[in-house]
């Protein structure tokens, strides 16, 4: 077996709606389709993949997203679980003015070597979104 690709990442928040805003009207995914869960959360999509699921967590939800209690091994016990999450991304110009429209601090570099240019935005909960964009 070998990995074909990167399906979803998960990310535990205690600032769901907070963190959608970003994900939705930052990079620019939208929220779609979820199955009932017993926790709040989101799917958030990219074209037909759900790339980023939101989990909400907090003292209210005293599980994790199927509904079942937290080991002590497995409960949150920070939630930036996640240091960053790449996307490949078109349109910097317009992906910038967005962000700085939303007053997000932005870091740019450039990979000549790799014909890429990148951006680097932090979520409400300190993960870093990594946007490359091949030139």
């Amino acid at each position: 077996m070998s990995i074909e690709m990167l399906e979803h990442c998960a990310i535990r928040t205690c600032r769901l709606e907070e963190t959608r805003r970003f994900y939705e009207f930052g990079l620019g995914l939208r929220v779609g389709d979820r199955p009932p869960l017993p926790v709040p959360g989101y799917w958030l999509y990219a074209g037909n993949m759900a790339v980023i699921h939101l989990i909400e967590v907090g003292e209210q939800f005293a599980g994790n997203v199927f509904g079942e209690a937290f080991t002590e091994h497995d409960r949150p016990q920070a939630v930036n679980d996640v240091d960053h999450l790449a996307f490949r991304a078109t349109d910097i110009d317009a992906t910038r003015l967005r962000l700085e429209q939303l007053g997000l601090q932005i870091e740019q570099r450039e990979i000549p070597s790799m014909n890429l240019r990148q951006l680097f935005v932090r979520d409400p909960n300190g993960i870093t979104a990594e946007l490359n964009f091949v030139c």
